[in-house]
C-alpha cells in the first residue's frame, strides 16, 4: 500500500483514540495528514523595533527582561502578571492575564522573542498576552493548524514531522519534471516539507505556489475530463427556437448581448443532440431572467418541460410573477413550488407535473424533493448558481434524462478564473445593461456622518421613494463592533426617520414572514427595509433608490456590488452610501474603488488582485478545494498559467495514459469521482 493511503493510526504517535480525533478533521490517512496544510503561520523571523510600535498592531519584538515579574489580582480576582523588556530602541511593558506560569518561565536578564498585539492604555503602550520563545528557538516560522479538542497544533505538528520522515528519498511527483521546469514549480518533496516547516518566507511562498498550482491544475483537468465524459445525448430533441414568437411577447427590446447569448444557447440545444452545459454570467441588472424565459419558452414550444431552481422563496416568487406577465398571452403553463406551498396545491401541482400539463416549474430547494416527478424534463436552469452545490444540481438534473443545463450567475468572474472553474461548461457573458438607467451614485462616509445621511434619505422618502439599510449582523454584538438589524430599531426610533414606516428583515425569520414583508415593500407600504444580506440575491423593487450599507469594510467588493444592485432598477437616480469607521488605508482604498465604478467585472478583477482567490471559490462547490492554500496566493495571473499548463499536458497526452502522467491521472480520477458523487 502506498504511504499516502496508509491509515493514520499506523503512524508513530497516533493510536486509535488519537486517530478518531484526526477523523473529525477529515484526516484518515498519512497522505491526508501531509495535505492537511497550516491555516496560518506565526512569523518570528521579522523583528520589529519598540520605537516603531503602533496601537493595535501585531509585532514581533526581541527584548531582554529588565524587571522582575510582578503579580497581583484585580477586583474581579483576575491574576495579572507584568514585566518590562528592552531592545536597542526602547522599553515596553508586557502584560499577561491568568497565566500562573509566567513567573517561573520568564528569567530576568535573558532575551526572548515576543509576538503579540500592542495596546495603548493608561497613557502607555503595552504588549498584551504575547506568544514568547527563546531567542535560540530554531523554528522561526511556526505553522498553526485547524484543531479539535484533544488535538492541539503541537500534537498535529509532531505527527506531521513523523509523517515527513517516512517519505522516500525520491518521492513520486504528481507533476513531471519538464512541466515543473516550464512553469517554474518546485518539487513535491520540497513543497511538502516547506509548507509545514518552512526554512524561510521565500521557501514557504514557493511551496504554497507549487501546491496551489497542482491543486488547481488537477481541478481544471478534471473539469475538462468531466465535460468529455458528460457529453450525453438529450432524450428529447429541440427542433426550433421559436425566438421570434418569444420576442413578440416581450414589452421591451432585448440588448444585442442578450440576443447573442440566447442564440449561443439555442445553437447548443438545436444543432447538437449533446446536452448543453452552459454558464450564463452577467452584471447585476443585465437581464439574465429574460434569457431564462427565452430558453424555457423554447423548451415548452418543443413540448418538453423546464425546471427553474432559485435559492430563495422571495426570488422564486419574483421570477414566477415575471414569467406569468411575459407569457400571459401564450398557452404556456407555469407553476411555482416552495416550502410554503399548501399541501392541497402541492398535490395538484405534482399530479399535473407528472402528467406533462405543467411546462415550467419554478421553485427553491423544494424542487429537489423525491416526490417531484416530471414527464419530459429537458431543461434545468439554476439562478444564482453559486448558492447551490454540484450535488444539488445533479439531483434536479436526474429528474430528467440528460437535460440541457443552464446555470446563471450575477457574480462576475474574471475570465482567467472562469476558464479554470468552468472547464466543463461553455461560458456566455451578458455585457450590456438594458435601457438608459442612471448610474448608481456611490459614496463612502464615516459613522459620525450618519445623521447627515439620514437627512438625505429623508428627502428621498418625502419624494415617494423607498430604500434599504443593510447590516452585517442580526443581533447586537458590541465585542466585534458590527452594527445590527436589532440596533437599527432603536437608531431609527431616535432619529429624524422615526415618523416613517420601517421594517426589519433577516434570515432567521420564517419564509412566510419574509414573503409578506417583501410583498408590502414591493407595494410601497414600507419606506425603509432594514435587512441583513438576505436581500443580496435578486430582489427587484423599481421604486427603491437608496441603500445604506453599515460596516461596509466587512464585505468583499463583489458582495457590496451585489447588494448595491438592489437599487438602480428603474430610471430613478439611485444612491449607495457605504458607512465605515475603519481607518485602514487598504480598506479605504477598496471602498473608494467601488465608489468609482459600477462595472462588476472590473470590481471582480480588483477583488481578485487585492484579496486573493479565496473569496471567489465560494462560487462553486465542485469537489473540495484547500482554503488554506487559497488564502496564500495573491497572483491572479496564475489562472492563465494553469490553463496553459493543462492544455500543454492534454496536447501531449490527452488521456494521461503515459507513465509520465500516471500520478497526475490518479489525482484527476479522484477529483472526478468527487465531482460525480
Amino acid at each position: 500500500m502506498s504511504l499516502f493511503y496508509e491509515p493514520i493510526y499506523n503512524l508513530k504517535g497516533v493510536g486509535k483514540k488519537r486517530a478518531e480525533l484526526f477523523y473529525k478533521l477529515g484526516v484518515k490517512s498519512i497522505g491526508q495528514l501531509l495535505e492537511f496544510y497550516p491555516k496560518r503561520y506565526i512569523d518570528f523571523s521579522k523583528i520589529d523595533n519598540i520605537e516603531d510600535i503602533e496601537n493595535d498592531k501585531t509585532v514581533c519584538l526581541r527584548g531582554k527582561i529588565i524587571s522582575n515579574v510582578l503579580e497581583f489580582k484585580n477586583e474581579n480576582g483576575l491574576l495579572i502578571s507584568s514585566f518590562k523588556i528592552k531592545d536597542k530602541t526602547g522599553v515596553i511593558e508586557v502584560i499577561f492575564f491568568n497565566n500562573r506560569f509566567i513567573r517561573q518561565n520568564i528569567k530576568f536578564n535573558e532575551e526572548y522573542l515576543f509576538m503579540g498585539k500592542i495596546k495603548y492604555s493608561y497613557g502607555k503602550y503595552q504588549l498584551v498576552s504575547p506568544l514568547y520563545r527563546s531567542v535560540n528557538y530554531e523554528v522561526k516560522i511556526e505553522p498553526i493548524y485547524s484543531q479539535t479538542d484533544g488535538l492541539s497544533t503541537n500534537i498535529i505538528r509532531n505527527c506531521i514531522k513523523n509523517a515527513l520522515e517516512l517519505l522516500p528519498e525520491n518521492i513520486k511527483d504528481t507533476i513531471p519534471e519538464d512541466v515543473r521546469d516550464k512553469y517554474e514549480l518546485c518539487s513535491l518533496d520540497f513543497a511538502l516539507k516547506n509548507i509545514h516547516f518552512p526554512k524561510n518566507k521565500a521557501s514557504l511562498k514557493e511551496a504554497q505556489y507549487r501546491l496551489y498550482f497542482e491543486e488547481m491544475l488537477v481541478f481544471y483537468l478534471s473539469a475538462v475530463k468531466y465535460k468529455e465524459y458528460n457529453k450525453t445525448i438529450n432524450d428529447y430533441s429541440i427542433k426550433k427556437s421559436f425566438k421570434d414568437d418569444f420576442i413578440k411577447l416581450l414589452p421591451f427590446d432585448m440588448t444585442n448581448s442578450q440576443n447573442k447569448v440566447l442564440d449561443e444557447c439555442y445553437e447548443n440545444m438545436i444543432t447538437s443532440r449533446n446536452s448543453m452545459a452552459r454558464l450564463i454570467q452577467g452584471d447585476v441588472g443585465c437581464g439574465k431572467t429574460v434569457i431564462a424565459a427565452g430558453l424555457a419558452y423554447c423548451a415548452a414550444k418543443n413540448d418538453v418541460q423546464t425546471a427553474f431552481m432559485v435559492p430563495t422563496e422571495i426570488l422564486a416568487n419574483q421570477h414566477y410573477r415575471f414569467f406569468k406577465e411575459i407569457f400571459a398571452k401564450s398557452d404556456i403553463n407555469i407553476e411555482i413550488i416552495t416550502s410554503s406551498t399548501k399541501k392541497s396545491d402541492r398535490k395538484d401541482i405534482l399530479n399535473r407535473l407528472k402528467n406533462g400539463r405543467i411546462d415550467i416549474l419554478i421553485g427553491t430547494h423544494a424542487l429537489l424533493s423525491d416526490d417531484i416527478e416530471f414527464l419530459k424534463l429537458s431543461l434545468v436552469i439554476t439562478d444564482e448558481q453559486h448558492k447551490f452545490g454540484v450535488n444539488q444540481r445533479n439531483i434536479i438534473s436526474k429528474k430528467g434524462t440528460n437535460p440541457h443545463i443552464a446555470v446563471m450567475s450575477a457574480t462576475p468572474i474574471p475570465r482567467t478564473l472562469a476558464l479554470v472553474m468552468y472547464g466543463d461548461y461553455d461560458v456566455s457573458t451578458i455585457d450590456e445593461i438594458p435601457g438608459k438607467r442612471p448610474q448608481i451614485k456611490t459614496m463612502l462616509v464615516c459613522e459620525n456622518r450618519r445623521e447627515r445621511v439620514f437627512e438625505f434619505i429623508k428627502s428621498l422618502i418625502d419624494k415617494g421613494h423607498q430604500g434599504y439599510i443593510v447590516c452585517p449582523n442580526i443581533e447586537n454584538n458590541t465585542q466585534i463592533g458590527m452594527n445590527s438589524v436589532e440596533m437599527y430599531k432603536e437608531v431609527i426610533k431616535n432619529s429624524i426617520l422615526s415618523g416613517y414606516k420601517a421594517a426589519f428583515l433577516h434570515g432567521k425569520m420564517k419564509d412566510c414572514e419574509k414573503q409578506d414583508l417583501m410583498k408590502s415593500f414591493l407595494q410601497g407600504d414600507i419606506d425603509i427595509l432594514v435587512s441583513t444580506t438576505v436581500i443580496e440575491v435578486g430582489v427587484d423593487v423599481g421604486n427603491a433608490c437608496f441603500m445604506i450599507i453599515e460596516n461596509a469594510e466587512r464585505f468583499g467588493l463583489s458582495q457590496l456590488h451585489q447588494l448595491r444592485g438592489r437599487v438602480g432598477r428603474s430610471d430613478i437616480q439611485s444612491y449607495c452610501i457605504l458607512v465605515s469607521a475603519n481607518e485602514n488605508p487598504q480598506s479605504i482604498e477598496r471602498l473608494e474603488f467601488l465608489c468609482r465604478t459600477t462595472n462588476g467585472f472590473k470590481i471582480a478583477e480588483y477583488d481578485l488582485k487585492t484579496r486573493g482567490p479565496g473569496d471567489f471559490f465560494g462560487i462553486r462547490q465542485h469537489g473540495e478545494l484547500n482554503k488554506n492554500l487559497l488564502r496564500a496566493i495573491d497572483n491572479p495571473s496564475v489562472f492563465s498559467l494553469i490553463v496553459q499548463a493543462g492544455q500543454y499536458i492534454l496536447k501531449e497526452d490527452k488521456q494521461l495514459n503515459s507513465d509520465k502522467y500516471r500520478f497526475l491521472k490518479g489525482k484527476v480520477k479522484y477529483q472526478l469521482k468527487k465531482n460525480m458523487i
